[in-house]
């Protein structure tokens, strides 16, 4: 809608806002974050990656709706002090010893004004490596699987990190898991919608054949969030896809300027309604 403002310019915006109210009103927009927060020991970050943490924990938990964090595998405590226990902790491992987040898949998803329905955790069973570059195989990777309840419909959520490295072993690691993972996906069958998110270490620019048959096999749709920030890689993804009689309408996409310098990985937002 075009509108042509002869008034003065604090008359006009105040205007804009309220037209803006109208036509959002009674729809609850969802704002969403998913973030690799590379919340790695110290010793591997070298710097105060404490005092980065909380920076990242008290610019979301007010302003989203939904924060989905990839490798938080030493900072899992500090979720306590912010997010009310409104929140689930990856803490499945292949280890024999348990409860050990440095083990586990580093994975968070933090919730507020929605209702969470259920959830399961999966552990890959294919992984590369112990030592040096290849060393996935001490984190545990994997993904979590969540129903949430938005609104009165069902939103099938899920959040995964899948293997890091270039090595014919890793490519083949990450196929594997894809796999996985798509297993999960086609066992969806309440008829919600599905939000597909994380670091899946596949750069899209290199090759992006095993990204393109992914999403055509599960007819996902991807979110672009490179068209809007420059990007040498991309390898965190956002995918969608409408349910039933149940559609995700995307509203707002980007990359959260305030957080940008505080990982190395980009903290990609979105904002939907669902109807």
């Amino acid at each position: 809608m075009e509108i042509n403002c002869k008034i003065k310019n604090t008359y006009c915006i105040l205007f804009l806002l309220f037209f803006n109210c109208l036509v959002y009103s009674g729809e609850n927009v969802i704002k969403v974050i998913s973030y690799n927060i590379h919340g790695l020991p110290p010793i591997f970050t070298k710097g105060n990656d404490k005092e980065r943490i909380k920076f990242i924990f008290e610019n979301t938990y007010k302003k989203y709706d939904l924060i989905l964090f990839q490798e938080n595998w030493i900072y899992q405590n500090l979720l306590y002090s912010y997010f009310k226990n409104n929140f689930i902790i990856s803490d499945k491992t292949n280890f024999k010893r348990k409860n050990n987040p440095k083990r586990s898949s580093g994975l968070n998803i933090i919730y507020n004004n929605m209702i969470l329905e259920e959830y399961n955790q999966h552990l890959f069973k294919t992984c590369n490596g112990w030592l040096g570059n290849g060393s996935d195989c001490f984190a545990s990777k994997g993904f979590i699987q969540a129903v949430f309840n938005i609104d009165g419909y069902a939103v099938n959520l899920f959040l995964t990190h899948l293997d890091a490295g270039s090595s014919a072993n890793d490519i083949f690691s990450r196929k594997k898991q894809l796999l996985s993972l798509e297993s999960e996906l086609i066992r969806v069958n309440n008829g919600g919608p599905v939000i597909v998110c994380g670091d899946f270490n596949i750069d899209y620019y290199s090759d992006n054949s095993l990204i393109l048959d992914f999403l055509v096999r599960n007819n996902l749709n991807i979110i672009k969030w490179d068209e809007k920030e420059a990007a040498s890689e991309m390898i965190d993804y956002v995918f969608l896809k409408n349910g039933i009689d149940v559609n995700i309408n995307l509203l707002d996409y980007g990359i959260d300027k305030t957080l940008l310098p505080y990982s190395d990985h980009p903290p990609i937002y979105f904002n939907f309604t669902i109807d």
